[in-house]
């Protein structure tokens, strides 16, 4: 039996198939990159090759071929149709693919950054440089892991973690249990080791941000990867970076503190202009938990 290899979405089109000169309208129900159902009850025998016209709500004509690999017929109308296994696809129908494969949701994004890691890898040699940041990424990511989040990119000497939410008081406060224990690791574990080592102190910032993001797969070929998309995200990665100017350690946006006020100690920051942000922030280190 015909089964798709890939990730199928359930979105409803109307179609317009045929082989040679006898055209039928049915609804695309469902679609993948290697095939598609078209539900209808005009269905051409199993092995026939067909000429497709999928009529998209912003006008654009996808043309496609493809072979039936199996036709069901059924009592319930919406059952009957036929699969398909594509054999020709335009590039309309890619970037309809991509576009249904984003989602929007909100999430808790966390960025951390080694501070002054330039400085400590200009005193070490090229070895002990990739030697010491697998060793802090691996304490990181059992922490992330721990408190339910999912390291999501690396970036140099950085990464950004995401946490789904689902319940916000429960799931924030696991974001910030995260980054009070990537602290602790940090300051009870990688600092004597750097410092004994190495002779070089090691200090992270980190920044925490909820918002509303796009999630969907980005990159070509094999260097495909799934990831998020939005200003949250920029507005994440500015809260972390301005550690530096504090001489903080970890920083939360406005939004995060108010949901779980009564769950942390903090202190307060005054508003201040954040890089590629319109108006003033508040911003709130985090002292620990209440």
């Amino acid at each position: 039996m015909f089964r798709r290899r890939h990730k199928r979405f359930r979105k409803t089109f109307k179609t317009i198939f045929g082989s040679g000169d006898k055209n039928f309208t049915g609804n695309l129900c469902n679609l993948s990159k290697s095939g598609l159902f078209i539900s209808t009850r005009k269905c051409l025998p199993v092995g026939s090759i067909i000429d497709i016209e999928l009529l998209l709500p912003d006008g654009n004509i996808s043309l496609l071929k493809g072979e039936i690999k199996r036709v069901t017929k059924s009592k319930l109308i919406y059952k009957n149709g036929m699969g398909i296994e594509l054999i020709k696809k335009d590039s309309t129908y890619s970037n309809l693919l991509k576009s249904l494969d984003r989602v929007e949701k909100n999430v808790l994004i966390l960025f951390a950054d080694i501070r002054g890691f330039t400085t400590l890898s200009e005193n070490l040699l090229p070895y002990d440089v990739i030697h010491l940041l697998n060793r802090y990424f691996h304490m990181m990511n059992k922490v992330i892991i721990k408190h339910g989040g999912t390291i999501n990119n690396y970036m140099g000497d950085g990464f950004m973690a995401i946490f789904d939410v689902k319940n916000e008081e429960k799931d924030l406060l696991s974001g910030i249990k995260a980054g009070v224990e990537m602290l602790n690791v940090v300051n009870d574990q990688l600092r004597p080791y750097t410092q004994k080592f190495f002779k070089s102190d090691f200090k992270i910032g980190i920044g925490l941000h909820y918002g509303m993001v796009v999630v969907g797969t980005i990159g070509s070929g094999d260097s495909k990867r799934h990831t998020i998309i939005s200003n949250a995200v920029n507005f994440a990665s500015h809260i972390e970076s301005i550690n530096r100017l504090l001489g903080t350690e970890f920083l939360i946006s406005e939004n995060i503190y108010q949901l779980i006020r009564s769950k942390i100690r903090v202190r307060k920051i005054q508003k201040i202009s954040i890089q590629g942000i319109a108006g003033l922030q508040t911003l709130y280190e985090v002292l620990g938990l209440a």
